[in-house]
């Protein structure tokens, strides 16, 4: 009997160990290695893949910092509002991100070596920027979402706050933009035929195209080469992160965890996806898949991939 039960427990193991290596290799980034309970959220790194930029409310309010290999945290913000939603210039010498700090939710720019913020889309009339990360493009020009007349749409403004433009003016939620690695394309999510899906249209606003279906579907971002995108969806009950090829096909689900795993960012070399989860203490943390340990994505990275 003791020999038939450590069988089935030796099976029990085994088969737990084949779920893991099925979602793959998933690491905590905990960039504040004590025991101070933080949460830290909305990774993105610099263009020569070498810093982290995320938020986190250490200190008693989310403010942004940087993290450069196996150096300190720096925290580059400090104000009482919020400040968070970081994205990088293409040069990595700005951040664009959202912050209150004039009331309202609004986009600026922080110039990482001076540490001087201005505002870039603050209070504009009729329209009302949403909590949502904005996007940098090769071609200078920032994408973010706002409600305007009700309806929440995609607009994009040069890199200096002038020429902005409205992308889509569709009946339903057109949000969370993010331009292809080239600049070509914006990827988005829409609900304008029912559920929120994935789709894709071009830099300037034209040709748009659904690549998800029924799948509650949102956040997606690109991966380095641009023949990949990676999603948050409830297409299997709760939020975890999946990946498409960027013409539609391929669909396959990435992790699969009732933590819900939230907000998908590959690193700049294509190896490693970065997401939110609430896996540990129960409030958001980072966590690292590496995409070379699921079967099938081995050669992804995009010097090999």
């Amino acid at each position: 009997m003791i020999r038939r039960s450590l069988l089935w427990l030796l099976l029990l193991l085994a088969t737990f160990g084949l779920a893991q290596v099925v979602e793959g290799k998933i690491t905590l980034l905990d960039p504040f290695p004590d025991n101070q309970v933080t949460e830290e959220s909305w990774a993105a790194w610099s263009p020569d893949g070498e810093t982290l930029l995320f938020e986190s409310n250490r200190g008693g309010n989310f403010n942004l910092w940087l993290k450069t290999g196996d150096q300190e945290p720096r925290q580059i913000t400090d104000h009482p509002g919020y400040d968070g939603r970081g994205t990088w210039s293409p040069d990595g010498q700005r951040i664009a991100f959202l912050s209150d700090r004039s009331g309202n939710i609004g986009i600026w720019i922080l110039e990482i070596e001076s540490g001087n913020v201005t505002p870039l889309v603050v209070d504009w009339p009729g329209l009302s920027v949403t909590p949502c990360a904005p996007s940098w493009s090769p071609q200078h020009r920032i994408a973010f979402e706002a409600i305007r007349n009700n309806n929440l749409d995609i607009f994009t403004v040069a890199e200096d706050g002038s020429d902005l433009e409205r992308l889509t003016d569709s009946p339903g939620s057109d949000g969370y933009p993010e331009y292809s690695p080239d600049g070509n394309l914006i990827a988005f999510d829409s609900n304008r035929t029912g559920e929120f899906g994935i789709w894709i249209m071009n830099a300037d606003g034209s040709e748009h195209y659904q690549i998800t279906f029924d799948g509650d579907d949102g956040f997606p971002t690109w991966h380095p080469s641009g023949r990949w995108l990676a999603f948050q969806s409830n297409r299997a009950g709760d939020p975890d992160i999946w990946m498409v090829n960027a013409d539609g096909t391929g669909l396959r689900q990435l992790t699969s965890n009732p933590a819900n795993d939230i907000h998908a960012t590959f690193t700049r070399d294509g190896r490693f996806l970065a997401f939110i989860s609430r896996r540990v203490e129960g409030i958001h943390h980072i966590f690292l898949l590496d995409l070379s340990t699921v079967p099938g994505l081995e050669t992804i990275a995009v010097s090999g991939g």
